[in-house]
Formats: structure tokens, C-alpha cells, sequence
């Protein structure tokens, strides 16, 4: 199983095996060609979207102000509005004024040029245009301080790269196992039709595997160029054309009579 993504993608010959496989073996590939799959997904994520996750958090530390959450209320030294921008997306900025008493507005929002605003009691995130989230403080009162500094967001980069990251791969897996599951079904259907065209007489239950299998090598070049950071254009219809071009070959080299061993 292990060396099947290679067998898929340099061997004709192999699709002989594959379809007369079980079907569990069949679904084993699915399984197995999914998690390779999520593993680059998430390798991409942490390679390129690491660095600016990482930025943000060192951004938080040095220039977020101290702040202070005790009995569901934020405190400060600041004595005015503070606006802070991230310096790689200046377009994101957030809003601080512990002093501020009256609700924020998306007019307030608009007048910062701030996608998010900090008071005492809550925290304003603008969700989309025209929508404003509101989180009250004092659902989560506690009289336990809790101070927020550089401390505070260093401890919370760690936490979120090892949280973070595994959730990334596991919700990869499972939305990849349902993707997968659908496209072997449209490519097998795909199968039919050049079954038909090449007069091979497989059964459906026979495209089945053929199709997935088909795709590796699609998939084995997806990965790795999301791991590359590049993009080939059109990657919808050549990765159609390559797994296509992958089930016709393979369909005729199933037709073909055995090699005499």
C-alpha cells in the first residue's frame, strides 16, 4: 500500500491488479491518498502562512498595550484611543480605548479605520460589510486578574501553533475524504464512457478503483505545488485532462491480454 501512489503513477501495468482489488483496499486508498493530501496542505499552510501567523503574534507582543481583565472588565494606562495597524496588512487595524463608555457604532468602526475595537466592557469585530459582532466582557467575569502583555501573546503563539495546525489536518482529512469520495464517482463515470469507447467491457465496480488511482498523479503534483507556493494555471482542466488521459491508458492496458508469466 505504501508504495501504491508511486505504482499508480509509472505502471499501467499495476491497474491490472487494481481493478480486481477489494473494495476495502480500495477504500484504504482513499483513506491513505487523503492523508498524504492533508499532510501537504498543511505543510503548505506552515511553510507559507507560518512566517505571517508568527509576525501577527510578534506585532501583538511588542505593540498591543497592557491590559488588564478582572470581574468582566478590561483596564488600562491609556488615558486616549489607541489605533494599532499591523505593519505587513495596514488595511487591519484594531481600536483600543478602555475608557470609552458608550456602545461602538460601525460609524465608530469607520472613523477608526479599524476592523475591530476594544473597550472596558466588550470586543467589536466587524464580520462583514454592514455587520458588526459584539462580545460581551461581562459573560466571562472572573475575579481572577488576568493581565494581557507581551507574556500573555507569546504564550499564546504557542498554544495556537499547537492547536492550530492539527485542526488544519484534521478537518483537511475529513473534507478530502468526502471530496475524494465525489470525485471518484464523477471519474469513474468518466470511465464509463471511455470503457465504452475502448470496448473493454470492465464493470463499474472495476472503474471504481481505476479512477481513483487514476488520479495520483494529479494529486501528487497538487501537493506539491501548494509545498512550492506556485500556481499552474488552468489546474482544473489539466488536472481533468491528466486523470482522464490516466483512466483511458489504464482501461486499455486492462484489456489487453495478461503477459504470459
Amino acid at each position: 500500500m505504501l508504495l501504491d501512489p508511486i505504482n499508480a503513477v509509472i505502471s499501467f501495468e499495476f491497474y491490472r491488479r487494481v481493478a480486481s482489488q477489494a473494495w476495502w483496499r480500495t477504500a484504504l486508498y482513499l483513506g491513505y491518498l487523503s492523508l498524504l493530501l492533508s499532510l501537504a496542505g498543511t505543510a503548505a499552510l506552515k511553510i507559507h502562512g507560518g512566517p505571517h501567523i508568527d509576525s501577527t503574534f510578534v506585532w501583538l507582543e511588542k505593540s498591543f498595550p497592557p491590559l488588564t481583565f478582572v470581574n468582566g472588565k478590561l483596564t488600562s494606562t491609556l488615558t486616549a484611543p489607541l489605533v494599532l495597524r499591523h505593519p505587513e496588512y495596514d488595511q487591519i487595524g484594531i481600536a483600543i480605548d478602555t475608557n470609552r463608555l458608550e456602545p461602538v457604532t460601525l460609524k465608530t468602526l469607520e472613523e477608526a479605520k479599524a476592523q475591530a475595537y476594544v473597550t472596558s466592557t466588550a470586543f467589536y469585530m466587524l464580520q462583514r460589510p454592514g455587520e458588526l459582532r459584539v462580545y460581551d466582557f461581562s459573560k466571562a467575569a472572573d475575579p481572577k486578574p488576568l493581565v494581557i502583555d507581551a507574556g500573555f501573546w507569546e504564550s499564546a503563539r504557542a498554544i495556537f501553533n499547537r492547536v492550530f495546525y492539527p485542526a488544519v489536518f484534521a478537518s483537511a482529512l475529513v473534507f478530502l475524504l468526502f471530496w475524494n469520495v465525489g470525485w471518484t464517482l464523477t471519474y469513474a463515470l468518466m470511465g464509463l464512457l471511455l470503457n465504452g469507447l475502448a470496448e473493454a467491457g470492465l464493470a463499474f465496480g472495476s472503474l471504481v478503483p481505476i479512477a481513483l488511482y487514476a488520479q495520483t498523479a494529479a494529486c501528487a503534483v497538487q501537493g506539491l505545488t501548494m509545498v512550492a507556493g506556485v500556481a499552474i494555471p488552468k489546474w482544473p482542466l489539466v488536472s481533468l485532462v491528466v486523470t482522464g488521459g490516466y483512466i483511458w491508458l489504464a482501461i486499455k492496458k486492462v484489456r489487453e491480454p495478461a503477459p504470459a508469466s
